[in-house]
């Protein structure tokens, strides 16, 4: 039967409307869908196992709040099927019968609220508190409703209710604890309770599941009597949805929530891995990663740290707090092995094993290798060639510099070895003057030292550092003449098992062997008959050097590790105290413990093979005048007339 005009017009309207809705919807609808599929990749790609040595004993919360910081992850199968029970039954118990929207729910809420005249409340599904989470804000309006309910849409059409969930439960916020901000369950969970995910009890899930409603009010860290009400009335939903039993729930009830200490030792180091995975890795995949951390070995640096900090702080007069960090690291390959960078990450997140502070002292042995490298103008030097320790104002581009040695007495003719045991200033000097400062200068660039010119004051450490940078310069001691990068990612695997980065040890030349022979018993020198000497009592062979500028500095090492401690105030003022009474104490409290560990049963030995002392008996004394200074590096002389000489003591 044909229409008739009036029921034409109609069909007409109607298709116009249609016609009109699609226009609108399906650009928007294309829209969504790409914003949804650029932020899963983004999120997957944020999805991080850590691994590393000793790490189950001692879980790794990834600090957040930072864009390079990646999240730690649990997979649907690892999460309790009691804690998944118990969110769906809180939050959102009709989830597997809606698709992002719960009309049933929202309908009901809008009815109460018409009824007490206030808005619909708790009507969001656990899609659209992901979608809020991921793409919209928390602002209570309704053109953020609407999105939110556009793209839970969305993902309902692309992921399966069990993808949902995990995404869900692995970027839900649970607020902050102290520095941490604690997102998704395992965060939660650590957070909390100090427990791996998988190990959490009905208590422990009904304590992380309560949280979920109002993070900043239910935070059993900073609101416990509300986080324990809510516990129990999320207790009593889970017995009312068949998740738990009347007795079970009982039993929960009368537990106390006992919170764990957070594990902020791990902190500063997990800082600077994020970073380095996002340099070495730029993946749009979930990834596992091995770290070079030895988290036993991590927790006796960190308290060597606190027990020294919180003894210097006990005598020290100035009411600033001073601080230290410590950075040890594998001598043979470089990779960083512990890493501290202050007496408490929870108190400051500040990494000073990043910060550039004057090294003092501890670069002496950069400008003695030099001396051993290249010799002076008048031949070959030698642990035993000799210089004179007297005062002495030096000339350099028209300026004077006139140091002083730190206890204001001199030797008079002494040997390098015993000038190096002393940390006598003014033969540093005269060594650096001798051998070149442009060569002085290159040999510490090259081993990493970026930074360091070519000038007098260069010999006395005036060229800013930081304490991982010298850790990587001191391997070129440890390491045959090679200096290695400090690197704290071991290995980078896709969720499909593939790599997609291994670590190599990166190496600089900066020395020959014999070179680094020498200086590494020069240093053992130090610490058997110098400033180092508490350090000889040690049951183990360790080389090292003490460093005193405004801060207190030592750089050890045996075969197996090698150890850079730093104190100080963070505002740069004087310390007041040598680097053998603030920095030596710490660093032979960490070693000496790391001793008794099977991985760090150092040997009595150094490493590399007996040194062979090459060089002469030449004077360091020739003090050109003024007027007729000419830097000896200019001169590109060739190292003269090496001798064999006697091995070192």
């Amino acid at each position: 039967m044909p229409l008739n005009p009036r029921e034409q017009r109609f069909l007409t309207f109607c298709t116009a409307i249609a016609l009109i809705v699609i226009g609108i919807t399906v650009p928007i609808k294309k829209r969504v869908d790409r914003i949804v599929e650029h932020r899963l990749k983004a999120v997957m790609a944020e999805r991080v196992v850590w691994n590393c040595e000793g790490c189950r004993a001692k879980p790794l919360i990834p600090v957040t709040g930072q864009p390079h910081q990646p999240r730690a992850w649990a997979s649907l199968k690892d999460i309790p099927q009691q804690l998944i029970d118990s969110v769906i039954a809180v939050e959102d118990k009709r989830f597997y019968k809606h698709h992002g929207i719960d009309l049933y729910r929202t309908l009901g809420a809008a009815y109460i609220g018409v009824k007490h005249r206030e808005s619909p409340r708790g009507t969001s599904t656990l899609t659209q508190q992901l979608s809020r989470t991921l793409f919209t804000s928390r602002e209570r309006t309704l053109t953020r409703k609407a999105k939110e309910g556009l793209f839970a849409l969305a993902l309902e059409r692309r992921l399966k209710k069990k993808e949902i969930l995990e995404l869900y439960l692995n970027t839900v916020p649970f607020g902050n604890a102290g520095p941490y901000e604690i997102v998704g369950v395992a965060d939660g969970a650590l957070a909390f309770t100090g427990k791996n995910i998988a190990d959490v009890n009905v208590a422990d899930i009904a304590l992380i599941a309560g949280v979920i409603q109002r993070p900043s009010y239910l935070n059993p860290r900073s609101h416990p009597e509300a986080a324990n009400r809510r516990r129990d009335l999320v207790l009593k939903i889970m017995r009312k949805a068949g998740v738990i039993d009347a007795q079970v729930e009982a039993q929960a009830v009368a537990t106390p929530v006992r919170l764990a200490e957070l594990p902020a030792e791990n902190g500063h180091y997990l800082q600077l891995a994020a970073r380095e995975l996002r340099r070495v890795v730029n993946a749009n995949e979930p990834v596992e990663t091995t770290l070079t951390l030895d988290a036993r070995l991590q927790q006796l640096g960190v308290e060597a740290v606190s027990r020294g900090v919180d003894m210097l702080n006990r005598k020290a007069k100035s009411g600033a707090r001073i601080e230290a960090a410590l950075v040890a690291l594998d001598p043979r390959t470089g990779a960083v092995k512990a890493l501290v960078g202050g007496s408490s990450f929870a108190a400051s997140q500040v990494n000073r094993a990043l910060a550039r502070r004057q090294p003092g002292s501890v670069f002496k042995p950069f400008v003695y290798a030099a001396a051993m490298e290249y010799g002076s103008r008048d031949g070959a030097l030698g642990p035993y060639s000799e210089v004179n320790d007297i005062p002495r104002t030096f000339f350099f581009n028209g300026k004077v510099y006139a140091p002083r040695n730190y206890s204001g007495e001199y030797q008079g003719r002494i040997t390098l070895q015993e000038a190096l045991n002393r940390s006598l200033n003014i033969p540093a000097v005269r060594v650096a003057e001798a051998v070149g400062y442009s060569r002085v200068a290159t040999l510490a660039r090259n081993a990493g030292l970026e930074g360091v010119a070519a000038t007098p004051s260069a010999a006395l450490g005036s060229y800013e550092v930081s304490p991982l940078a010298l850790a990587g310069a001191y391997t070129a001691f440890t390491n045959q003449g090679m200096a290695l990068k400090p690197y704290l990612v071991e290995r980078v695997r896709g969720w499909d098992g593939n790599t997609l980065y291994e670590a190599s040890p990166k190496s600089a030349s900066v020395m020959r062997p014999e070179t680094a022979q020498m200086l590494t018993n020069m240093l053992r020198g130090v610490v058997l008959n110098g400033t180092a000497y508490l350090a000889g009592r040690l049951p183990f062979a360790a080389a090292g050097k003490t460093g005193t500028d405004d801060d207190g500095w030592f750089v050890g090492f045996t075969d197996r590790l090698l150890c850079v401690i730093w104190v100080g105030y963070d505002d740069n003022r004087d310390l007041g105290l040598q680097g053998a009474t603030s920095a030596l104490p710490i660093w032979i409290d960490f070693m000496s413990r790391a001793y008794k560990m099977s991985s760090y049963r150092f040997a009595n030995r150094l490493p590399g093979p007996p040194a062979q002392m090459y060089g002469s008996f030449s004077n360091v004394d020739r003090d050109p005048p003024p007027d007729a200074f000419t830097e000896v590096s200019a001169l590109d002389t060739p190292v003269l007339g090496e001798q064999l000489l006697r091995s070192s003591r």
